[in-house]
């Protein structure tokens, strides 16, 4: 299935960290073992990990977006 952040990252969906977090609260409500009765611990914890593991392909993207704006636009 792969990582639904990242993949939202990777087609634009998720385009900023206000749109990551959005969606990572939806689905929390969804699969945290507190507020749904059908997810377990597990589901929780994958969801996290998926979560990190976008924040750091976020802010890989953001640095280099900044670091081609500071070259002028050059790859």
């Amino acid at each position: 299935m792969g990582n639904r952040f990242v993949r939202g990252i990777m087609d634009g969906s998720i385009g900023s960290l206000e749109d990551l977090k959005s969606a990572y609260k939806t689905e929390a409500k969804l699969t945290h073992p507190d507020l749904s009765e059908a997810s377990g611990h597990e589901d929780f914890l994958k969801l996290r990990n998926e979560y990190e593991r976008a924040l750091k392909e976020l802010s890989r993207d953001s640095r280099k977006t900044r670091e081609t704006a500071a070259d002028g636009g050059s790859p």
